[in-house]
């Protein structure tokens, strides 16, 4: 066609159609690693970086060792109370897990990204400079930066500096002299920053949700136990270190905690008790706050509690009946349309070529039932609503996006989506075309007499020649194949007819002699239809 949406410049940023996505280069090199699709995108034909996935699973349980060590080191409870440099010392656990994170941000302002610039349109990302400017000015860096940073050993170092120009007084401190113990002591919370990497697992929990996309239920009842005992640990080391500030504190009147045969285990389960009882208002009564500070973290740990079991209370209804009406629509199909092929006894491979398309149908795994929504509105606002879902495809497609509002309206109004397999042939070479196919997504190639023609890309038109009388007969100058899954919308011939003699300016090709010339052919055969109609 002369519809040409292979390529569009925005704002001086040039963006090349490849395969369903849009490239934006901007110049300078590539990305190193490219991220999988997002999910339900069938069209894009770029697969993620297999060493990204395998990098990332590490970050992850680097994340869930820090997310269990960090309060635990910060709590003391293997230091013994002590107060000094040596009870904050980083260990080599502690150091692998900084240089991950390090060599994380690198990758992270390394890796493409996609990016939603209207519904159903993404951008892929893949220049550096671009990659690395959002990647700093996102939150996600600030975190990272403050995760890494070694908080402790930068407030010990100074110390020691400080000691060595200044005069040591006489009253205690961590190195003689220059910062209190009980200042020292505090300090650890800094390490709380290291905590902010925790950012990326809601990365984690979206990969596992698309991986695992049917044990939606699963997945909601782990996600909610986590978080539980998450809070329960943070709470548990929290009330250690709230016991470890003065010697009339919980741990003080418990000091047979510190007696053989009990190790830190049995005093970290202690506090993980404690921690339940107070969240849960049951209160045994065998440990309790007596300090100021222990009755403010008392108040603390039962609005928390209050707080977390209140949303519990009120997320598991909806996890165990996670699906809404349209998931519930779709899994009843999917389980009829299951249960006819094992009922037919159809191949495995045609099973799995249907199975295939319903996916690509609906890859959120729900169903609308569009049509009877569609039937239920106004003339006027099912043509807005026809625009509005079609404008993934306006935004691509130069024929349209040329076109006057109204014309664009009656178009989208009466295109019909098709779905076709890989090397599915459309239409025939000299068959008559029916109608005009937009493509959607995917890719389509024209051959003619056995020769590669042409490579259409989203946005792009097909079998619009036929219909406009530019042939000596009215058929298909090209046979067109489906490369790969793509979906088309279809306009039908008597569609096409009127929408071109109610809208005389839009054209569907860039000659204007041309195509005055065949709109007058279009014009006349929708006359001489609409008279036989009549009749």
């Amino acid at each position: 066609g002369d519809a040409d949406g292979g390529s569009k410049s925005f704002s001086g940023l040039q963006k090349h159609r490849v395969l369903g996505f849009t490239r934006v280069q901007l110049g300078g090199k590539y990305a190193w690693f490219y991220p999988d699709p997002p999910w339900g995108r069938k069209d894009i034909h770029r697969a993620g970086s297999k060493f990204l996935q395998y990098w990332h699973m590490l970050v992850w349980f680097t994340m869930a060792y820090i997310s269990l060590v960090i309060p635990f080191e910060i709590a003391g409870f293997r230091s013994e109370r002590r107060s000094d440099c040596s009870s904050m010392a980083m260990t080599p656990s502690s150091v692998i897990a900084d240089w991950i994170f390090f060599v994380d941000m690198i990758f992270s302002s390394r890796t493409a990204y996609y990016k939603r610039i209207s519904p159903g349109d993404l951008v892929l990302v893949d220049d550096v400079p671009s990659v690395q400017r959002a990647y700093i000015h996102s939150v996600g860096f600030v975190c990272d930066v403050l995760g890494i940073l070694p908080m402790q050993e930068i407030l010990c170092m100074s110390e020691r500096l400080l000691s060595v120009v200044r005069k040591p007084p006489a009253r205690e401190s961590l190195v003689p002299g220059i910062v209190p113990k009980r200042f020292i002591r505090a300090s650890r919370m800094l390490r709380l920053a290291k905590l902010l990497r925790l950012h990326h697992f809601r990365h984690m929990w979206r990969f596992v949700n698309q991986r695992f996309p049917s044990k939606g239920r699963a997945l909601g009842v782990i996600k909610l136990l986590v978080m539980l005992l998450f809070t329960g640990h943070v709470l548990a080391c929290a009330w250690y270190f709230v016991g470890s500030v003065s010697a009339e504190s919980w741990i003080g009147r418990n000091k047979e905690l510190f007696d053989p045969p009990h190790t830190w285990l049995s005093r970290y389960v202690a506090c993980f008790y404690f921690v339940y009882a107070t969240m849960t208002t049951v209160g045994y009564g065998d440990y309790k706050g007596v300090t100021v500070q222990e009755r403010v973290f008392c108040v603390v740990a039962m609005v928390v509690g209050g707080f977390l079991f209140g949303v519990l209370i009120g997320s598991v209804p909806r996890v165990m009946e996670r699906k809404s009406a349209a998931g519930n629509r779709y899994s009843a199909l999917e389980g009829h349309v299951k249960e006819y092929l094992s009922e037919k006894n159809t191949p495995l491979g045609l099973q799995g070529r249907v199975l295939h398309y319903l996916e690509h149908q609906y890859p959120d795994r729900r169903m609308f039932e569009e049509e009877g929504i569609l039937q239920m509105l106004p003339k006027s606002v099912r043509r807005d609503l026809g625009v509005a879902l079609h404008q993934d495809l306006i935004n691509v497609c130069l024929l349209l996006s040329r076109a006057t509002t109204q014309a664009v309206r009656d178009v989208c109004q009466e295109l019909r989506e098709q779905f076709a397999e890989k090397d599915t042939v459309i239409v025939r070479e000299g068959t008559p075309p029916g109608g005009i196919w937009f493509v959607r997504s995917g890719q389509v190639e024209l051959t003619r007499c056995g020769g590669v023609v042409k490579r259409l890309l989203p946005g792009e038109v097909f079998g619009e020649n036929a219909l406009m009388g530019l042939c000596s007969q009215e058929e298909s100058l090209y046979t067109a194949t489906a490369l790969a899954p793509t979906e088309l919308s279809f306009l039908h011939v008597e569609a096409f007819e009127s929408i071109v003699a109610k809208h005389p300016t839009l054209a569907f090709t860039t000659n204007a002699t041309r195509w005055k010339r065949a709109r007058e052919h279009i014009t006349q055969r929708f006359q001489r239809r609409a008279q036989g109609a009549w009749v």
